[in-house]
């Protein structure tokens, strides 16, 4: 029995049958009720007047009526729904005893590690913590004067009885266990701490809590508790939280995913509140009636009742303007199951429900609510749907259930009788099961014998007290695991000599079979025993699951449960990776118990994963332009990079690691960093500190080896947890340095405007990759940053030159050591721009290097000198001289090669630098002559044929840019002047002039 169903002041019985007051889906009693309804809300069971249906007993509407009812637009009738005169709320539904005291100065203290007992009946303080054990005894009543509590890893063994403390508390691992049979009761005065994650209670063993204060209670975490609860203040429910009993409060919210499973009773609160996806479900028999003074509100996906309970809400209060007193407001997909009485109005929003009925004040229907009707019964348990007889003939046990369904998954959870009687000759009755509820067995050996084990299982169906109640079909027997209600002969079972358990080997997430043997299990028998989850080895507080066809059932650590089970068939589940402690007790025929029988069962991780997997290249190799973005940074040389690997269920879903790390003998997991064909850095781990600092280059390979956990008991199977490999990312240099530059040298010293300057020593730069840490430059010389991990290298260069270029610097990268990257300048390409003329200067100009950042790392920046001091860029030029020949004289007009010296004005004449007019090159003669002036280009002259008139021509001649001179704003032809004479004039043996010293 419920502590707290004792202690309830009784709830006044309803005047009218509960059923009449909701003939309908919706009503209202008052005589004012308004009912507003929007587009897509619709009511299920409306009333139906002149055989139309869709209308509803309210006296007014607000004008907006637009829902449906019943597949109609719903309308008023215009009458009121039938009212009752709620009792008056109570304010102190439970009547607590008078607290009793103490004034003991012993103390029960342990801590540490170890156990200790006490027997005393008083004392001032008792406290277990550490992995301490505790063991109170009590002969009715023990009186603690300040507080009783539990913390760390210690476990309070408490005897059943009365607790009165002034406080109470669980933390951490802390945890209560009940070690004789019934419930205790906690009577806590001033303070209530209940923040622990151990399960509180059973369903055998209950722990109830009488709080007398008044501050607020928050249940958080998981807690998962069975046993009553009674305060003075608000009681909030949530996280995971989940109550098997009766909660009383003055306020009660429920939060998160919580669950509260309340017994069917009656309950009052000023306010009850639910929120995110708790649930309140109303368990048992009978009517569940909450009666609440103000409010109920209920947001989420919160559902308050569920189908098949009878649950009644009387909501108090009046129907006033604030908005609050006397309201029920439903939001989101909240849903209730069940039959609300409201003294004022119900607000329902969103793709609210209620399953049941309303009579109310005013109803407000928005978004896509509904109402669905449902009658308002008390919840009777369904009948039998058939008896099945289960005789073991080796142990001689009968056993009788009652079904409530077709596959007797469920049982009747009421009492019934079976008389069993042999349907063979001679008839002779077998047992007489009475008033039992679900099921029972009987060790009939001396009727069995009587009979030489043949026989036919039946029942008397005919006569009163025989067989009650009537089942809905006929029965189902089993011998000895078989469909079959005739027994030939006695079974000897699979094997002889004690019970025996087998627990194999399973996967997180998944079952490990469960197996009993020995004594007389029929092979495909079943055998009814009491099943323990004693403990694990991670001390976890995770339940497993117990499954057999048709049944399951959950056990957390320290629980245990008589269940009737086959000997093959069953599977434990558990979520986690583990070793669980688990032992059986045999239930004879009389009742009694055998001993223990334990096994273990190891669930181990399906496999391992490489968390954030990339493509660096795989076996094909690295290749900056391809995988340069998929394959992230991870670090830079010289700084730790982390990763992850996770253990997976069989669902795919990561596991916790911490209990795991501690069971591996040997590493697990690799890290290498990989250039090519090199390894150039290796560390192995366990499974954690998952962080590494390699001083290199390269891709990042993390390996899992496939595993076979040490904590596997010995004859079990062997499960593998499998491995895993993945590339995750690389490392690059932390920044690149210029460790070295050289000057560049000219061929001939000079150079010229429009021409390739020509190198006798090419201008270059050395780079090196650094580390970490590495300041020196000295000190930098990455091998790895080599081929395509360098590849971002040439991507995040320029070359600058202070100069007016024809074309961009070009320069050649290569790497004539690992890590040791040369830039060079390409011979022969590199042309300074020949346009307005300029004096001679000098060729040692600033070459700058830079190098951008990137992939995280840094760049740098280089200087060096083009050429040295003494090399010089000159503006030249070529002249064709002006030429005078006689009539008849063959001559030359010759080609002289001149530069600009100090200033644009003054011009030397270059014997040093060879040049040479193409053979092909075009010749211009202006203006034309006829007959045609015969001309013909030599190296460094045009050649004239004799002529037979005299005349004056003006002559070009095509030339390279770079002889090009520089007339009237643009760059030209070499031009000069042919002047053919009667008689030549007589100057030295030379017929050629200057146009300047003519003009002279």
């Amino acid at each position: 029995m419920m502590l707290l169903a004792g202690l309830f002041v009784p709830l006044p019985a309803l005047a009218d049958a509960p059923t009449g007051l909701f003939p309908y889906a919706a009503q209202s009693h008052a005589a004012d009720g308004e009912l507003m309804m929007d587009w897509s809300t619709s009511i299920t069971g409306a009333r139906v007047m002149n055989d139309k249906p869709g209308y509803l007993d309210f006296r007014r509407s607000d004008g907006t009526l637009r829902g449906h009812c019943d597949g109609v637009t719903c309308a008023l009738s215009g009458a009121t729904g039938p009212g009752y005169a709620l009792p008056a709320f109570n304010d102190a539904p439970v009547a607590l005893p008078a607290f009793q005291t103490t004034t003991s100065s012993k103390d029960a203290v342990c801590t540490g590690s170890g156990t200790l007992s006490y027997r005393d009946s008083a004392y001032r303080q008792v406290s277990v913590g550490g992995s301490c054990r505790l063991y109170l005894a009590n002969d009715g009543d023990t009186l603690v004067r300040d507080s009783l509590s539990a913390s760390g890893s210690g476990t309070l063994y408490l005897e059943a009885g009365n607790y009165w403390v002034d406080s109470f508390s669980l933390s951490g691992s802390g945890k209560v266990v009940v070690t004789t049979p019934g419930d205790v009761n906690l009577y806590v005065r001033d303070q209530l701490a209940l923040a622990g994650s151990e399960p509180l209670g059973s369903e055998a063993s209950r722990v109830n809590v009488m709080f007398y204060g008044e501050h607020d209670i928050a249940l958080t975490g998981g807690l998962s508790w069975h046993g009553d609860l009674y305060s003075r203040g608000e009681v909030v429910i949530g996280g995971s939280s989940e109550v098997h009993g009766a909660v009383q409060a003055r306020t009660l919210k429920l939060e998160g995913s919580a669950r509260l499973h309340q017994p069917g009773d009656d309950y009052w609160f000023e306010e009850l509140e639910l929120a995110g996806s708790a649930r309140l479900l109303p368990s048992g028999d009978g009517l569940t009636r909450i009666l609440v003074r103000d409010e109920i509100g209920l947001q989420g996906s919160a559902v308050l009742g569920q189908e098949g309970q009878a649950l009644l809400l009387l909501v108090h209060g009046e129907r006033d303007d604030d908005g609050d007193d006397g309201e029920v407001d439903l939001d989101g997909s909240a849903a209730i199951y069940g039959h609300l009485y409201i003294q004022g109005d119900l607000e329902m929003d969103g793709a609210t429900r209620i399953y049941g009925a309303v009579n109310l004040g005013d109803l407000e229907m928005d978004g896509s609510s509904a109402i669905i009707y449902r009658e308002l019964e008390a919840a009777v348990p369904a009948g039998v749907d058939h008896y099945e007889l289960h005789f073991n003939s080796c142990s001689s046990l009968l056993t009788v259930k009652a079904c409530a369904d077709t596959g007797c998954s469920l049982l009747y959870d009421r009492e019934a009788t079976v008389h069993v009687k042999n349907q063979g000759h001679p008839s002779r009755d077998l047992h007489k099961f009475r008033a039992f509820v679900g099921q029972a067995s009987q060790d009939i050996s001396r009727e069995a014998d009587r009979l030489g084990y043949r026989f036919v299982l039946g029942y008397q169906a005919t006569g009163k007290g025989n067989l009650d109640p009537r089942p809905d079909n006929d029965l189902v027997c089993y011998v000895d695991g078989r469909q079959s209600c005739t027994v030939n002969g006695r079974s000897h079972g699979t094997g002889f000599g004690s019970l025996t358990l087998d627990v194999d080997t399973g996967y997180a997430g998944d079952t490990a079979p469960l197996r009993l043997s020995g004594g007389c299990l029929a092979q495909g028998g079943e055998a009814e025993v009491e099943v323990r989850f004693d403990d694990n080895s991670s001390d976890s507080a995770t339940p497993l699951t117990l499954s057999w066809p048709g049944n399951s059932e959950t056990l957390y650590p320290g629980q245990g449960k008589t269940l009737l089970l086959p000997v093959t068939g069953a599977t434990i589940g558990y979520p986690l990776a583990d070793l669980l402690s688990l032992s059986i007790r045999e239930i004879r025929a009389d009742g009694s118990r055998s001993d223990p029988i334990s096994d273990q069962a190891a669930f181990v991780p399906k496999a391992w994963r490489v968390e954030e997997a990339a493509d660096c290249g795989g076996d094909q190799g690295f290749s900056y332009g391809e995988h340069g973005r998929g394959c992230p940074v991870l670090a830079v040389a010289g700084e730790p990079l982390g990763f992850a690997v996770s253990a997976l269920d069989s669902t795919g879903e990561a596991l916790p690691l911490d209990w795991l790390a501690g069971q591996l003998d040997n590493p697990l997991v690799s890290l290498q960093l990989r250039n090519g064909q090199r390894t150039l850095f290796s560390r192995d781990y366990g499974l954690s500190g998952f962080e590494a600092t390699p001083g290199e280059v390269g891709v990042v390979r993390v390996l899992a080896s496939s595993w076979r956990a040490g904590y596997i008991p010995g004859e079990d199977a062997g499960l593998v947890t499998e491995g895993d490999a993945a590339t995750i990312g690389r490392t690059v240099p932390a920044r690149l340095a210029i460790v070295d530059s050289r000057t560049g040298q000219i061929r001939g010293g000079v150079a010229h405007a429009g021409k390739a300057v020509a190198f006798e020593q090419l201008p270059a730069f050395t780079i090196r990759a650094c580390a970490a840490g590495q300041d020196d430059d000295d000190d930098c010389h990455l091998t790895g940053y080599s081929g395509e991990f360098a590849g971002g290298l040439e991507d995040n260069i320029q070359l600058v030159l202070e100069a007016e270029l024809d074309e961009p610097i070009a320069y050649v990268l290569d790497e004539p050591t690992a890590g040791q990257h040369r830039l060079t300048l390409v011979n022969d390409t590199l042309v300074f721009a020949k346009v307005a003329p300029f004096p001679e200067t000098s060729l040692a100009l600033p070459l700058r290097l830079d190098i951008g950042e990137h992939d995280l790392t840094g760049g740098d920046q280089g200087q060096v000198a083009l050429t040295g001091e003494s090399d010089r860029l000159r503006y030249g030029f070529l002249v064709l001289e002006d030429t005078e020949l006689a009539v008849g004289e063959a001559g030359e007009m010759a080609a002289r090669f001149y530069y600009y010296s100090t200033d644009t004005d003054t011009r030397l004449k270059d014997e040093q630098q060879p040049f040479a007019l193409a053979p092909s090159a075009a010749l211009t003669v202006a203006p034309a002559l006829q007959p045609a002036l015969s001309l013909t280009v030599a190296e460094q002259a045009i050649r004239v044929a004799p002529y037979i008139v005299p005349t004056e021509v003006e002559v070009e001649v095509e030339a390279p840019l770079w002889l090009q001179p520089y007339r009237d704003g643009a760059l030209a032809s070499p031009a000069g002047t042919l002047r053919v004479l009667e008689e030549g004039r007589r100057r030295a043996n030379d017929r050629t002039f200057n146009r300047r010293e003519v003009i002279r």
